[in-house]
């Protein structure tokens, strides 16, 4: 079928026009055209604007920005009115009202745009007597978009639904064609009515003085104070000449820490309100940013002088009272700010932070209780309670404060580095460095927090990180002391003391006169040997610290390297009178004392230092030496004992203890001293050197070999590893092998006689007894008085049938062993030694043998 085209309207197309001429007809009667002009009465803009109340019209910002008058002419007639001033301005949505005289037109009425939907139908009505169809978009960044096209002279314009309410203003820009809520407009109109015209307004001339005037103030109440200013500028430079926009410029400024820029405009606002309390105040305050407390202490008391009451005047000179330390004067202050205004949470807290400096902390604390009371959102009572109980050392309860500050304000990064110090006091080092790395990733050049961070990676002994922080801080801050020393520090601790020397060179040209600097430098100097700059920096670190205790030690260490040993005594026992209970000085003199061969003075400096200090164990060790080299080594393993009780892991303590066993010939309870050394110390080479002796003695061969299989792969050199390795070889019969490790020992070191004597056995026992007879020859030339070297050169003779020169051999060896037992105080087992020594003497017709054996038995039995 097809469809035929008809002449009538559709009812549909007719109801639709009647609504829009209905809504156009009640749009027309409010709407009107704005032609706005400049001082010189060149026209700016055009645009449109409607009535809201009798003698106000809306528009949008861009139609009336720039201009210093204009007119409004009802739509459809010759009906002009004069714009006298701006009453209000909405510079977010970019609504203005405009204040002309009473009008008599009927306002629009406004409906809610909460309740527009996107795809409604709209109608706008401009300077165009004609009504455009619009449809509505989608709501964005608090607007209504459009999906048609309007002319740019609608901006301003009303908006209607249906109803013929306004739900909107037509606002045209350059990027885009939208519509500000009515509900917008509706808040902008109840502000105006709630707020009186400013005074001294001058009808014509001031329009765009005004507008910019509002519009800073707008911009400023929603923090926007770069536009701020911009639009303050702009109100003075149209003639806006009163005390308020200087006032606010300075204000937006202040907020932007625009200090010095803040001055010329607080001084333009006093200029023409002298009255001005809050200028005076804001002034001060930007003096106190600036540093420039004095001044700032007279713009707060003018403040005071014009306002009596002004308790926010009192509590900011407070703050700059408190700035130059005059503490009694501030807590005056805050008084008679807590006394106008008690509810005065922030001057409760001020106060508080006076008592801290004087030490009043438990004051303190109650005044940070009662700001927080008043408000317990406020972050920085609760930061300064904190920072009090963290000087009480409360470590845990300064945290749980700076960990509400925190969660007040996540950016607050001094309550992020105050509980990374009390997280570090209670040794919580990674939950510290956490703290720490919150602030470097809001702040990456705080050289503080890279410091702070270096402190707790040394303490987990992660220290290349903490060198790596410390470096990072003195890049940031070239003149940051404290990294310097901390840096030096860690280094001095891992030996790198040229760095170390450089870091500490660093603090002292900062600072000629920190005596722990130099002494610290000093303490590098004598570990690399270079005494006499040592004493240089201990001397100075003396001068400038007389009392400096460990000074004085350490350079009496010094002195005693030079051999300087009286002059070293002097300074311990300078160190003593300064500081009487460190065990250190008494240790120190000992080791002169012992140098100087004066024992028992070196004795009793070590047991002092121990009753100073029980768990001190180098008193301990050399005085345990000590009695070992006067051969009185049970009191040397008690010593060793006690060392090992404290530290049971100290390995020299072992090797010492195993060592008197030794001299004690007690082999069974050295050797397990030796095993412990290598247990804790794998490759000792004195633990193998000594256990493989008491095995020797023990006669557990195989197992010495073995030992010394070990020393001499890392030890070639050493003459004593071939000789035990050798006479181990002997007893088990591998006499061969035994010659070779006896050959490279003497080799080696052809003066020690018990090798030749063991190579001589050797070789007996090998049938070469014209060989082994040399070797005996040589030992006893070495040491004439040894028994067994005449014992085995008399067996190799017996071997050979010199059968005279081997009881000459045997007459010798049993003097000899009666001298020793003699000295041994073995004095029955000395005279059988002699008696014998004479028959055998006499058998060989030896007279001079047995006179010398005669006389010793006769002096023996004479005693």
């Amino acid at each position: 079928m097809t469809h035929q085209k008809t002449s009538h309207s559709h009812p549909y197309i007719i109801a639709i026009l009647s609504l829009l001429i209905c809504v156009a007809t009640t749009a027309t009667s409010a709407t009107v055209h704005l032609e706005m002009t400049d001082k010189d009465g060149t026209a700016t803009h055009f645009g449109s604007g409607f009535f809201v109340t009798d003698t106000l019209i809306a528009t949008s910002s861009d139609v009336v920005r720039g201009a210093a008058a204009g007119t409004a002419t009802l739509v459809g007639k010759d009906t002009k009115s004069v714009i006298e001033s701006v009453v209000a301005v909405d510079p977010k949505n970019g609504l203005v009202l405009l204040n002309v005289a009473p009008s008599g037109v009927s306002p629009l009425p406004l409906g809610d745009s909460d309740a527009v939907k996107t795809g409604d139908t709209v109608y706008i009505k401009g300077s165009a007597e004609i009504s455009l169809e619009a449809i509505i978009g989608e709501y964005k960044e608090g607007h209504f978009e459009l999906t048609t096209a309007i002319p740019p002279m609608r901006s301003g314009a009303p908006v209607l639904n249906s109803e013929g309410e306004v739900i909107g203003v037509y606002y045209n820009s350059q990027e885009r064609n939208y519509v500000v809520p009515s509900n917008a407009l509706g808040a902008l109109l109840n502000q105006a009515k709630q707020t009186k015209h400013l005074q001294g307004q001058k009808p014509l001339g001031n329009l765009s003085a005004e507008f910019f005037y509002r519009s800073g103030r707008a911009h400023f109440k929603l923090k926007g104070y770069t536009a701020a200013i911009a639009d303050f500028t702009e109100a003075i430079s149209h003639g806006l000449d009163n005390a308020e926009p200087y006032f606010y410029r300075a204000e937006a400024k202040r907020h932007l820490k625009q200090y010095d820029a803040t001055l010329s405009d607080y001084d333009e606002a006093i200029k023409r309100k002298r009255n001005h309390a809050d200028a005076y105040n804001n002034r001060g305050l930007a003096y106190h940013e600036l540093k420039k407390y004095p001044i700032a202490i007279i713009d707060f008391s003018d403040a005071i002088r014009i306002e009596p009451d002004f308790a926010f005047a009192y509590n900011n000179r407070g703050r700059a009272k408190f700035a130059l330390k005059q503490y009694r004067a501030a807590v005056a202050d805050y008084n008679t700010a807590i006394r106008l205004k008690p509810d005065y949470a922030v001057a409760y807290n001020n106060r508080g932070g006076v008592k801290q400096a004087l030490r009043q902390y438990v004051a303190a604390i109650l005044d940070y209780n009662t700001a927080i009371k008043m408000d317990p959102n406020y972050a920085s009572a609760y930061y300064n309670r904190g920072r009090t109980q963290h000087l009480l050392k409360q470590y845990k309860a300064a945290i749980a404060d700076y960990t509400v500050a925190i969660r007040l304000e996540p950016d607050f990064i001094y309550a992020h580095g105050n509980r990374g110090l009390a997280k570090y006091e209670l040794k919580q080092y990674d939950a510290a460095i956490a703290d720490y790395n919150v602030i470097i990733a809001h702040e990456p050049e705080n050289a503080y927090a890279y410091n702070n961070r270096g402190r707790a990676k040394r303490a987990l002994k992660q220290y290349d990180a903490a060198i790596a922080d410390y470096s990072e801080a003195i890049r940031i801050k070239p003149d940051y002391m404290e990294a310097y020393i901390n840096r030096g520090n860690i280094r001095r601790s891992l030996r790198q003391h040229e760095a170390a020397i450089a870091d500490y060179d660093a603090v002292i040209k900062l600072n000629p006169d920190n005596p722990v600097v130099y002494y610290n430098r000093g303490f590098c100097k004598q570990i690399l040997g270079r005494y006499t700059e040592a004493l240089s920096d201990f001397d100075t670190a003396i001068r400038l610290k007389p009392d400096y205790a460990f000074a004085y030690s350490n350079r009496g260490n010094v002195k005693q390297v030079l051999g300087q040993h009286e002059a070293a005594i002097a300074d311990y026992e300078t160190a003593m009178k300064l500081d009487p209970d460190n065990p250190t000085y008494y240790y120190n003199r000992g080791i002169v004392n012992e140098r100087l061969k004066q024992y028992d003075a070196a004795i009793a400096d070590y047991t002092e230092a121990i009753k100073i200090n029980p768990k001190y164990i180098f008193p301990y060790l050399s005085r345990g030496h000590l009695m070992q080299r006067r051969r009185q080594d049970d009191a040397a393993i008690a010593d060793f004992d006690a060392v090992i009780k404290i530290r049971p892991d100290y390995v020299k303590a072992y090797l010492s203890r195993g060592f008197s066993y030794l001299n004690l010939r007690n082999y069974e309870k050295a050797i397990p001293d030796f095993d412990k050394v290598l247990t804790l110390s794998p490759g000792f080479p004195e633990a193998y050197y000594n256990r493989g002796r008491a095995k020797y003695e023990l006669g557990q061969y195989a197992e010495v070999i073995a030992d010394f299989d070990v020393l001499i792969q890392t030890d070639r050199d050493n003459y004593f590893n071939y000789y035990y390795r050798g006479s181990a070889k002997y007893e088990l019969g591998q006499y061969a092998e035994a010659i070779v490790d006896l050959n490279m020992s003497i080799q080696l070191n052809s003066r020690f006689p018990d090798t030749y004597h063991n190579r001589g056995k050797a070789k007996a026992a090998l049938e070469q007894y014209d060989a082994a007879i040399a070797d005996y020859d040589k030992a006893i030339d070495l040491i004439e008085s040894h028994p067994d070297f005449y014992t085995s050169r008399g067996d190799a003779k017996v071997k050979l049938g010199q059968n005279n020169a081997a009881i000459s051999d045997y007459a010798m060896a049993a003097y000899s062993r009666g001298m020793t037992n003699e000295v041994e105080g073995k004095i029955a087992e000395a005279k059988e030694n002699f008696k014998k020594a004479m028959k055998l003497a006499e058998q060989v017709d030896d007279t001079f043998l047995k006179m010398r054996a005669e006389r010793e038995l006769r002096d023996l039995e004479s005693q």
